[in-house]
């Protein structure tokens, strides 16, 4: 018995990214749309149902699929922030990382499946609320040679060596290691809508003047 827990201990901790443990889930009343998603038989293995807190762990981002797209919730103690449903974007195998209020998300594919052109693999997913902000493709980030000779483009996940991805210090942004030694930053606080332009100013007809016909 010992034996097959140190198994498992080690599968644990060796495989992946090391990323915080998320609290208990927030229980509410729920709207209905959520609710229709609590009392539906979930699927075996949903791997879209998930939950993460922020930086913080004040707010809890909760995903479940629902009739083959997902349902986001963002909840902060009893208080709902938000809700939405949109495609189904994010896994529970991503490295996720949630931003205030749950505004933004960045999701890590530590380990992307091989076979297609480097420059259609997404390496990582960044959402803002429940729709898709932006995809990163690997060819943006770092040479596909640089994969010959490890499972996962991140440090710190699946083996290898350095530190995985994390938030920073202010709990804004997540930075991230590369195995080809280069490191990047994600910010969880998306920028402001760019402001409405105005409408030029329409400038007024003025009727000509008509000259006096000439008397004979």
């Amino acid at each position: 018995m010992r034996h097959v827990l140190l198994f498992v201990l080690a599968g644990a901790t060796g495989g992946g990214c090391r990323v915080p443990s998320p609290p208990a889930p927030v229980v509410d009343a729920g709207a209905p749309e959520e609710a229709a998603a609590d009392t539906a038989a979930p699927a075996p293995d949903d791997k879209y149902e998930w939950q993460t807190p922020t930086a913080d762990r004040t707010a809890l981002l909760r995903s479940r699929s629902v009739g083959g797209r997902c349902y986001l919730a963002c909840t902060q103690g009893e208080a709902r922030l938000w809700e939405g449903t949109g495609p189904c974007l994010v896994e529970k195998s991503d490295r996720r990382f949630v931003g205030p209020g749950c505004e933004r998300t960045v999701a890590f594919i530590a380990a992307p499946q091989r076979g297609r052109p480097w420059s259609q693999t997404e390496l990582m997913r960044v959402l803002r609320r429940e729709a898709l902000d932006y995809v990163v493709p690997g060819v943006a980030l770092l040479p596909e040679e640089a994969l010959k000779t490890s499972s996962s483009w991140l440090q710190g996940c699946y083996a290898q060596p350095g530190q995985p991805p994390r938030y920073s210090a202010s709990g804004t942004a997540v930075e991230y290691d590369m195995v080809n030694g280069e490191s990047g930053t994600v910010e969880l606080i998306p920028p402001p809508p760019p402001p409405e332009p105005v409408a030029a100013p329409v400038p007024l007809k003025t009727k000509k003047a008509k000259k006096p016909k000439k008397r004979n």
